[in-house]
């Protein structure tokens, strides 16, 4: 029987790298295509834009990024009055579907996340 220590590592493990772990070579070819309309925004490093109040992508957990990008395309974010960005990204996202979410993740997870925006 596995121990209580290794199966929490094992579950942490899986939870934190899981995409990363997982993305194959074509997730990461068909995200850079994908990504290239979110670069106009977030950056050609996902290293964000203030002009267009652009998080910084590269960097962030994988989970997260699904996660969000999901709620964009849902409409569970970016539709309320008083987000002023949010309106830019939703429509956005709208159109992809899971795979389209995982790719694009699978790509940024590749990206310099020492990049910041006023490197550029």
């Amino acid at each position: 029987m596995l121990s209580k220590k290794l199966v929490m590592l094992v579950s942490t493990i899986a939870l934190t790298y899981g995409a990363q772990v997982l993305a194959d070579d074509n997730a990461v070819t068909r995200g850079e295509e994908v990504y290239d309309d979110c670069s106009i925004c977030h950056g050609d490093y996902a290293e964000g834009g203030e002009d267009y109040g652009a998080p910084k992508l590269a960097g962030q957990l994988d989970w997260y990024l699904v996660r969000q990008i999901q709620n964009f395309r849902d409409e569970i974010r970016g539709t309320h009055k008083d987000d002023e960005f949010g309106p830019v990204m939703q429509p956005m996202a709208v159109d992809l579907d899971d795979q389209a979410i995982d790719d694009v993740v699978a790509y940024i997870m590749t990206l310099d996340a020492s990049v910041d925006a006023d490197q550029e």
